[in-house]
């Protein structure tokens, strides 16, 4: 993704066909942002966040949204420099945040009659937003789980957890490289860290973990493997659970919906099970390719 330097010619205009709010992940988890469709087909988006300056980004990949609410252009909808020199003028010595930007600047737009609002969507869009982090925020742990609900009363610092996500099939798990600056650089594992401050119960720090390490949220707990192993002179104990994500109500596009933290890792796959059985023992984070397997005769998936 590239900034967009907008037109400084009135012949460079750019039209617009269609004005969309999209929720992505970002550094804040859920970020809006404002995604106007050209007429080619190309997309130009605008966001910002609290104290940062109003970005312009060009063709994000539509299947890194989690949602989308469309609102339909009028047929003399302004071209893009038109609406970029009011944004500017109206937002940019203004400390909002995503959510508070996009609303505001579609209000905007429809006092201004560039956007049709038929459903009168406006009068409930935060409500539409809220909903949408509220059902990516939820998730289920089944009763033979819930000691992994338990409040925490501190940190353990030799505490660790994990988190084998399978596509909607149940035929591939993904896997992440470890970048070559980290421990264990360039070793495959299953996204996973340790409990932190803010976690009040284990569960709660693998949703933590999975959203940072892959942008995937958690919808469901099924089942976890227990690794045990010595740190010196400590015994660290680690978690391991398989679960389900929102993200795969959409089998189609789950897969492309990984998003890295490049800090922590280089490159993900998701892998069937004779991938894994043919990759060696080295290359995998401690146990964790038996591990993988053992969860792949769980779920009853050939994985071929």
């Amino acid at each position: 993704m590239n900034t967009l330097e907008l037109a400084v010619r009135p012949g460079d205009d750019i039209p617009i066909s269609s004005i969309e709010l999209w929720c992505i992940h970002g550094d804040c988890d859920y970020h809006w942002l404002i995604t106007y469709t050209h007429p080619s087909g190309n997309t130009t988006s605008v966001s910002r966040e609290k104290n940062v300056s109003i970005k312009w980004i060009k063709d994000i990949p539509r299947e890194k949204a989690i949602a989308t609410i469309s609102f339909p252009v009028t047929y003399w909808c302004p071209d893009l420099r038109t609406l970029a020199s009011h944004t500017w003028n109206s937002f940019e010595q203004r400390d909002y945040k995503c959510t508070d930007f996009v609303y505001f600047l579609l209000w905007e737009y429809k006092r201004r009659e560039f956007i049709q609002d038929a459903e009168d969507q406006m009068q409930s869009l935060l409500r539409r937003m809220a909903a949408v982090q509220e059902e990516l925020s939820a998730f289920y742990v089944p009763g033979h789980l819930e000691q992994f609900q338990a409040p925490l009363s501190k940190v353990q610092s030799d505490l660790k957890v994990g988190v084998l996500i399978f596509s909607p099939l149940k035929d591939r798990v993904l896997l992440v490289k470890r970048s070559e600056r980290d421990s264990h650089g360039n070793i495959w594992e299953c996204p996973g860290g340790g409990i932190e401050q803010n976690d009040k119960s284990i569960v709660q720090g693998a949703v933590r973990e999975c959203r940072e390490e892959t942008q995937l949220h958690i919808s469901a707990f099924i089942d976890v493997v227990h690794e045990n192993w010595l740190k010196g002179d400590r015994q660290v104990r680690k978690f391991i659970f398989i679960a389900d994500v929102h993200e795969s109500k959409e089998p189609e596009q789950m897969l492309t919906k990984v998003v890295l933290n490049p800090a922590e890792h280089q490159q993900f796959q998701w892998a069937k099970r004779t991938e894994i059985e043919n990759m060696d023992e080295a290359m995998f984070f401690p146990k964790q390719k038996g591990i993988i397997l053992d969860a792949f005769a769980f779920l009853g998936t050939p994985g071929w």
